[in-house]
């Protein structure tokens, strides 16, 4: 197929897969298109090196659980679905295979070990913070809001419901709950990763407003299952994009 094959007609006029790619371009879709593409191709070739291979039987316990999924388990309809979609039997099979190539790939390399020493350099960083804050209009309204609570006048929690401007969390005592990284202003989550248990920092200066936090606690998970599969996914994205970055043409 060239750019100039037509891939389907309105009323008799052609759209080609020039004008494909070229929509894919405009719509900011085209790169990230090819960047899966290349991802596919690195799983691939480095299953191939490795010498991995994904079962016959595997392969077909997965495409009948996609199948599944998709609620077309009869075969009149599996075939309507496919042409509906313009793809092949085959094609859709090898859809299937290099969904369980990355996963058999991504098992290989990130091991069991790697994911424990990954967590144990660092178990903050999967760390959450149980957090309330008051919401000030200026910044003294804020620094009387501290003093009180400095001097043990007033709880954070009264504080939040007489002064927050927050009406989403003013009820409940300015509480938010439990916050991981990258959920707050950078300068406030270097502080509140750092708090002791019912420690208030602040204010911060945020857009048009002044807030004030309480760090009720810092909470570090186990290394669970489920934390497992979450830094199983990122060690193994790291190694992708390092691939793709790397790869020579």
């Amino acid at each position: 197929m060239n750019v100039e094959s037509v891939v389907t007609t309105v009323k008799g006029e052609k759209i080609r897969v020039t004008d494909v790619m070229v929509h894919l371009k405009i719509k900011g879709t085209f790169r990230s298109a090819i960047y899966e593409l290349i991802e596919q191709k690195v799983i691939q070739l480095t299953m191939v090196e490795l010498g991995l291979i994904i079962p016959e039987e595997e392969l077909d316990r997965r495409a009948a659980s996609a199948r599944a999924a998709l609620g077309i388990e009869d075969a009149d309809y599996f075939k309507r679905y496919l042409s509906f979609y313009g793809v092949s039997a085959d094609q859709w099979r090898e859809y299937i295979h290099r969904e369980a190539a990355c996963e058999y790939l991504k098992q290989h390399l990130v091991t069991p070990r790697k994911v424990t020493e990954y967590f144990r350099r660092d178990p903050l960083r999967f760390a959450s913070v149980s957090i309330a804050r008051i919401v000030c209009r200026a910044h003294e309204e804020a620094a009387r809001v501290l003093d009180a609570i400095a001097e043990n006048r007033q709880d954070f929690v009264e504080l939040a419901r007489l002064f927050s401007a927050d009406e989403s969390t003013r009820l409940s005592g300015g509480f938010i709950g439990n916050v991981k990284r990258g959920m707050l202003p950078a300068e406030v989550e270097q502080q509140a990763f750092e708090c002791t248990d019912n420690q208030v920092i602040g204010p911060f200066r945020e857009t048009a407003l002044w807030t004030i936090y309480k760090i009720y606690s810092v909470n570090v998970p186990k290394l669970s299952d489920a934390l497992k599969n979450v830094i199983r996914d990122q060690l193994f994205s790291e190694w992708l994009r390092e691939q793709v970055c790397t790869v020579p043409a």
